[in-house]
């Protein structure tokens, strides 16, 4: 189970949630699943949002929800860890919940990374393997500690503070520098 997002919870992932929907670029929300976060009223109409995920069924979910809520948003099929999208494309990529379902997180970080527009804004957010005491064990494989996730950002040039706890979840927020050196 995935804990939905509160203010109470974690109110810089959300501030930055929103500022990433205000802006006049593509945001790119992986892991879109069955569209249960989508954002509704809070995106900007000169902003763009595409959800990718893996799952058909999930994408139709999204597709009614967001219709329900007058959202607009693209919507496709395919594999975080191989993204369909040139370099730079997005202004923000943006996840919640999707790495305990991958098992290789760090290859979605390098990817989403790869796609994120140079000063775009990261923001990804999954749970913490404490959270899940009777996850079934391929679950529990796939969740990673704080320290993990931390090495993955650090292993992409990030500092390792860019990772924190934030209540039963680590939130990682980041901005991609202008440049690379």
């Amino acid at each position: 189970m995935i804990w939905p997002m509160n203010d109470a919870e974690c109110p810089a992932f959300l501030e930055l949630y929103r500022q990433a929907m205000c802006g006049s670029g593509w945001t790119l929300d992986l892991g879109v699943g069955d569209g249960r976060l989508l954002p509704g009223q809070l995106l900007d109409a000169r902003a763009g949002w595409l959800g990718l995920d893996l799952r058909r069924r999930g994408l139709q979910r999204a597709d009614k929800r967001a219709r329900q809520v007058d959202f607009r948003i693209a919507l496709h099929q395919g594999d975080a860890q191989a993204l369909p999208y040139r370099d730079g494309a997005f202004s923000a990529v943006v996840s919640n919940g999707l790495l305990h379902h991958v098992a290789a997180p760090h290859i979605v970080l390098a990817e989403a990374l790869r796609v994120l527009a140079p000063g775009g804004l990261a923001l990804f957010r999954d749970l913490l393997p404490a959270e899940l005491h009777q996850a079934p064990p391929a679950l529990a494989k796939r969740l990673q500690t704080l320290n993990a996730m931390q090495k993955h950002v650090a292993a992409l040039g990030f500092e390792r503070e860019t990772i924190r706890q934030a209540g039963p979840h680590w939130v990682w927020i980041a901005r991609k520098p202008s440049s690379r050196s």
